[in-house]
């Protein structure tokens, strides 16, 4: 019972604390509207999602887990059961665990808010809530130009507040917002990383440096911690952003020392956040002591292992190569059968089809087949339509301010850019299922949204 009402309590202060958040956030001109319009969205239907599959009520019964989940966040409870297992063992033992958990720093920060605020699904609403406005204060802190966030930052902030799919997974104790959040974290910290070494490195600004260096380091760490891939995928790209790091920098014997000790670091990060979930061929090449004995060939081979246990897994949204049409016979709609496996350049095309194309134009073309769904493709179409707009606006935008002289290049715009790049080509590749790529596909969403904010506008002499 006193733990019952201390986590009582708890929640109270909690949900107080998060209003103050919320108006801090979203006291900022014309931002504001988007951030709490995101903010009322996602805090309401969490609730009501949660009270009807907790209460069983007769509204989307197929769809319900039970206990305030949903179909949509199948690993949702598994979440929760390890956080109800961590929680009573006490702190120490949920920041080192004997165990393995999947997601592990997921688990582990789900596991102090359980432990705070109760073992049941709706924990997930506060823990979501505060990520998505910690995502937005990061934004805003990027594109603040005078009391006012800059265009960039209003499409960006409205990409993240209005995303279907991400506040689909905003609703569920599901890892992703936590893990966006976390994305844009790593970009505001690399931003300041970089505009530190164009300032003046006075004794004030370097220890300000060496605080966001670690900044990043703990940030690869969790991000490692989650999901291993995108950990690795942003250290190779690191590279590339230390060299022109180091090139825009008038201090560039310092940047040069700082910059390989970072990425040297940033190599030994992912390795501890990414611990056995890293594939053995991938972590060579993050061990001094075996990355000569690492191939190329070895990342290619580990995602064609990837596509394999794609194809392996069988699943209603499989992402299979179109049939030829019959033009004679009755019309019929025979059953998936298994897919031969297909020349590389069918499956880029496919995969591609299956990122960026709606569901129905792809297979009314004849490009890929997908079945499933559940009834929800319209759902799912608004969602890859948007997700184009995104990247369309990302595209548009960076070319016109590069081509107008309005702004210039970044080493941050180039890191975002590779690293976007590196997850498309092997997601494109590799993920043969569209319900695992309708989710993974948003950290491509997140990137697209977030490359038009790390351009460096230039100021115009007339108007300063």
């Amino acid at each position: 019972m006193a733990l019952a009402l201390l986590q009582l309590v708890l929640t109270a202060a909690a949900c107080f604390a998060l209003w103050r958040l919320w108006r801090r956030v979203a006291g900022r001109g014309r931002a504001s509207v988007i951030i709490a319009a995101g903010f009322i969205v996602r805090a309401s239907l969490a609730q009501a999602l949660f009270w009807i599959s907790w209460l069983g009520l007769p509204i989307g019964r197929s769809f319900q887990l039970g206990n305030g989940f949903w179909f949509f966040a199948l690993d949702g409870p598994g979440l929760l059961t390890y956080a109800n297992d961590l929680a009573p063992r006490g702190v120490l033992a949920i920041l080192f665990p004997h165990g393995t958990y999947p997601s592990h720093f997921f688990v582990q920060v789900f596991t102090l808010f359980v432990a705070a605020f109760g073992g049941i699904a709706s924990v997930a609403i506060l823990l979501n809530c505060a990520a998505y406005l910690l995502t937005c204060a990061l934004v805003i802190g990027m594109t603040v130009r005078n009391g006012r966030v800059n265009a960039a930052g209003v499409v960006a902030l409205a990409a993240l507040a209005f995303g279907p799919a991400m506040i689909l997974w905003s609703l569920q104790p599901l890892k992703d917002t936590f893990f966006f959040l976390l994305i844009v974290a790593m970009v505001a910290a690399c931003w300041r990383w970089q505009g530190m070494w164009q300032g003046d490195l006075g004794a004030k600004a370097r220890w300000q440096l060496l605080a966001w260096a670690l900044a990043i380091l703990a940030l690869t760490y969790a991000i490692g911690g989650i999901r291993w891939y995108f950990a690795v995928i942003f250290w190779a790209a690191f590279a590339i952003f230390g060299v022109l790091t180091v090139l825009s920098t008038h201090r560039r014997a310092w940047a040069v020392v700082a910059n390989v000790m970072l990425f040297l670091l940033l190599a030994y990060a992912v390795r501890l956040g990414g611990g056995t979930d890293i594939p053995l061929p991938v972590g060579r090449v993050l061990n001094p002591k075996a990355v000569a004995t690492w191939r190329p060939s070895a990342v290619v081979a580990q995602v064609g292992h990837a596509r394999e246990g794609f194809e392996a897994t069988k699943g209603a949204t499989r992402i299979l190569a179109a049939r030829p049409v019959e033009t004679s016979g009755p019309r019929l709609t025979p059953a998936p059968r298994e897919p031969s496996p297909q020349p590389f350049f069918r499956r880029i095309i496919s995969g591609f089809a299956a990122m960026f194309l709606p569901h129905h134009i792809a297979q009314a073309f004849g490009i890929i087949r997908v079945g499933g769904g559940r009834g929800l493709w319209l759902f799912v179409e608004l969602d890859t339509l948007v997700f184009d707009l995104v990247l369309l606006f990302a595209i548009v935008y960076c070319a016109g301010m590069l081509i107008g002289s309005r702004a210039q290049i970044t080493p941050l715009f180039v890191l975002l850019l590779l690293v976007f790049v590196m997850l498309a080509g092997p997601m494109i590749y590799a993920v043969t299922n569209f319900g695992t790529l309708f989710r993974l596909r948003q950290m491509l969403y997140v990137i697209a949204a977030i490359l038009p904010v790390t351009l460096a506008e230039r100021v115009s002499k007339l108007g300063s």
